[in-house]
């Protein structure tokens, strides 16, 4: 062989490992549970890991991926804790409500027994006078034949 096929092959597997290494990075930047190390790379790639250490680019795409993760696990966990922080409010606003429903409850159960106990004031008060109403009938009733039977007798 030539130096220029040892060329054309270097430069074929340099291009090979390359594209495994752009997968490996891709994986690894899209799984989350996947560790953007170096040695994790290795693995993907199924190049040594001295290989990747030595370029520049894959060891810095994996800074950046730590990075990123590194900021989206902050963004969470303040995303998280503004969440708690809500639902602490939705607590505090349905304990206020529930106290405010509570109050309302227990005031219109005394005012029903207020009227309760006026009804039945009221239905007493009402048979009382209609046995008023009828005595004072009778009576009347009693009166008018004594009017009538005295008519009679004067005539």
């Amino acid at each position: 062989m030539t130096s220029q096929a040892y060329d054309n092959k270097n430069e074929q597997d340099y291009d090979n490992i390359t594209d495994a290494i752009d997968l490996g990075l891709d994986k690894i930047e899209s799984t989350p549970s996947l560790k953007p190390t170096i040695a994790e790379l290795a693995k993907l790639s199924g190049v040594h890991r001295n290989t990747i250490s030595k370029r520049g680019t894959p060891k810095n795409t994996l800074k950046r991926i730590k990075k990123e993760r590194r900021i989206r696990a902050e963004i969470d966990k303040e995303d998280k804790k503004d969440e708690a922080k809500t639902l602490e409010d939705q607590l505090d606003n349905a304990k206020i409500e529930l106290i405010h429903w509570f109050t309302k409850s227990s005031s219109l159960e005394t005012e029903n027994e207020q009227l309760t106990i006026s009804l039945k004031r009221f239905n007493d008060s009402l048979e009382f006078y209609k046995n008023e109403l009828k005595k004072e009938k009778d009576k009347n009733t009693a009166l008018q034949e004594e009017i009538n039977l005295l008519k009679g007798l004067l005539k």
